[in-house]
């Protein structure tokens, strides 16, 4: 791991969809969802216990709090920028 003392932080809805067997189950009808399942069981492989699971809303970096809105794509979750560090 090339930074072994990082905080890996997934939002909660994303990990619970992503880490279902029964999701993977589903995805088994298609090769793209049947890959998207396994690339993720195997980055995440061994360091499940590193990961900070953090539901919609809370702020995950200082003036970088989540959207309520869901994401575009479940890989890219969408983050609201703080009134303070938006430009005019």
């Amino acid at each position: 791991m090339a930074f072994p003392n990082a905080e890996i932080m997934v939002p909660a809805k994303d990990w619970d969809f992503w880490m279902s067997e029964e999701n993977a189950a589903k995805a088994q009808s298609s090769e793209m969802m049947k890959n998207y399942f396994a690339n993720v069981k195997k980055i995440y492989a061994g360091i499940e216990s590193k990961v900070t699971r953090y539901d919609w809303g809370k702020e995950v970096a200082p003036a970088s709090p989540r959207s309520q809105r869901p994401a575009t794509r479940p890989d890219i979750p969408p983050l609201r920028s703080h009134p303070a560090i938006r430009k005019s």
